[in-house]
């Protein structure tokens, strides 16, 4: 028989606790956790043989309620009593976007070590995640993210789960992993606790349901009518970020320039662009995760506010007005006036000389398509050697992946070789030129633009209504923020600023997509972005809070 009971931490002895404070405590525990009584202080302890005071006693016996006294280190929380052991209660959290493709729990033995978890609550459709309360962690000096809940992407290995990297060939391949991400497990030594592995596109590249993803079907968006398209590879982990309030933090990698960490023990896919991105709807969050990799030091405060008319303005009036809300927050904020800036005409003016004729879009875009094509296909060299070796067969690669293979398998070593040192040359020419980082009297600055997140991007549309041949002949379009953000080597900050609405083809009713504008700066102010980011929203009430994960235990 299980027994639920609750523990209460208490500097005094049995004898000496009397109500008032008791109550205090225990109200205190109730309005973090609500249910706490109904859930964890169904029955009573014979509380006066254990020198209990006669008031404590009447309490409980009165509530039927057990207080377990215990001089251990047992942290404060639920619990359940079965025989002679006592046993740390997991809550069941549903995962009805389908964002996780494992869901894991710590080994015994060794805290970077995992094993897979499964079951599914009645009436729900996916196997569910397990948390522990909140309750049984306090963070110290030593354990600053204790208690975090982070998922990781697909692609980043734990110690005995597998890594399927969207893929069922690789799969195969490769099964359970033996050794934990060294910055994961870094993360863990500080007291993360990592609650599963978030879906991806296969081989983390870009894939487009509802035809292209063939091996594992995509999470579901919840944004709009629930039917748009998740876009970009780290699916999972933006949906699961946006929308369960129980999880802190999704980890995840990115090519086109989210945020810079150390990328060891996870799969490479564009070596020369792959990042570590860190997702969440609470800015103070990233921050205390990124000071844990990189002390965070003094904030130092931009100078300039650069506004680029390469994507300024908008097509869409109404995202064009957000944008422009967002600016002005900034501006006050900063105390700043923006400086209209034309990256194309700076490049052809100040652009080294033997190739500023060439236009800084072509430039870019052709050194992202080489080096993008080779590292997609020969990142790969060794799992297809090793597949065919082993089965004796070619591995399974959906038809729209297979496309970028075959292009990639064109590129050779010589060429990708001008695509890196071609690269290295407008992130030289934007250090010197565009934040002028060699000018030591003149401060950083970060840069504003916006992300191409619309109710008419392609990327939004409905699931249903996506017109397969166009995104099947669709040229590349490497000159955008990201992709620009991604060869320059520098951070890139998303920010949510509103909503647009628009007309769903699935219910044919008005439903709302979201709007993002981000802030691009110098190489190594991630975290001055941060800063910025959040406490322009904050000040300005642009975005609607986060859900309170202070509550959720």
């Amino acid at each position: 028989m299980k027994i639920p009971i609750s523990v209460l931490a208490s500097n005094y002895t049995l004898s000496q606790v009397h109500v008032s404070p008791f109550e205090d405590t225990l109200n205190l525990k109730r309005q973090i956790r609500r249910h706490w009584k109904s859930k964890f202080g169904t029955k009573h302890s014979q509380t006066n043989e254990a020198g209990v005071a006669s008031d404590i006693a009447s309490y409980l016996d009165d509530r039927s309620t057990i207080l377990l006294a215990s001089n251990s280190s047992l942290p404060e929380g639920p619990y359940f009593a079965c025989g002679r052991a006592i046993h740390q209660a997991w809550r069941l959290r549903p995962d009805r976007l389908s964002a996780f493709v494992t869901r894991v729990v710590p080994d015994d033995g060794d805290s970077a070590r995992f094993q897979p978890f499964s079951a599914t609550p009645i009436g729900e459709a996916n196997p569910a995640i397990a948390v522990l309360s909140r309750l049984y962690f306090h963070k110290t000096e030593e354990l600053p993210l204790s208690g975090v809940r982070i998922s990781v992407k697909d692609n980043i290995h734990l110690a005995g789960i597998i890594t399927t990297l969207g893929s069922r060939s690789y799969t195969e391949l490769y099964g359970t992993q033996d050794d934990t991400s060294e910055y994961i497990d870094l993360l863990i030594q500080r007291g993360a606790v990592i609650v599963g592995k978030t879906k991806l596109s296969a081989w983390a590249g870009s894939e487009i349901p509802p035809d292209q993803c063939i091996d594992y079907f995509p999470p579901w968006n919840s944004r709009g009518d629930g039917y748009q398209g998740p876009s970009g590879s780290s699916s999972g982990a933006g949906a699961s970020a946006a929308v369960y309030p129980w999880l802190d933090i999704s980890f995840c990698t990115d090519t086109t320039g989210i945020m810079r960490h150390p990328a060891s023990s996870h799969v490479p896919s564009v070596p020369a662009f792959d990042t570590f991105g860190i997702l969440s709807c609470d800015s103070e969050r990233i921050l205390e995760l990124m000071n844990v990799s990189s002390p965070i030091g003094a904030i130092k405060q931009p100078s300039k506010i650069l506004y680029p008319t390469d994507w300024y303005p908008c097509g869409d009036k109404a995202q064009q007005k957000m944008n422009e809300n967002f600016l002005a927050a900034l501006e006050s904020y900063l105390g700043l006036s923006h400086t209209k800036i034309s990256l194309s005409e700076e490049w052809f003016k100040t652009g080294p000389g033997n190739v500023r004729e060439i236009p800084l879009k072509d430039y870019i875009t052709k050194a992202l398509q080489t080096l993008n094509l080779y590292y997609t296909y020969h990142s790969f060299d060794d799992f297809r050697s090793e597949y065919r070796a082993k089965f004796n067969k070619q591995p399974y690669v959906s038809p729209a992946h297979k496309a970028r293979w075959d292009k990639g398998a064109k590129v050779t070593d010589e060429e990708s070789q001008e695509g890196l040192e071609a690269a290295k040359i407008p992130r030289q020419w934007s250090a010197e030129r565009v934040w002028r980082t060699e000018d030591e009297d003149e401060e950083m600055f970060p840069f504003l633009h916006r992300a191409f997140i619309s109710p008419s991007s392609p990327s939004c549309s409905s699931m249903l209504s996506i017109d397969v041949q166009f995104h099947r002949s669709r040229p590349p379009n490497s000159y955008n923020p990201a992709f620009t953000a991604s060869l320059l080597g520098i951070p890139q900050t998303i920010i949510p600023i509103g909503q647009s609405p628009y007309e769903s083809k699935v219910f044919g009713i008005t439903e709302y997509a979201p709007i993002m504008t981000s802030l691009i700066g110098p190489n190594g102010y991630d975290v001055m972005l941060l800063e910025i980011a959040g406490q322009t929203l904050k000040e300005s009430r642009l975005a609607k809070d986060c859900p309170d994960r202070t509550t959720d235990v």
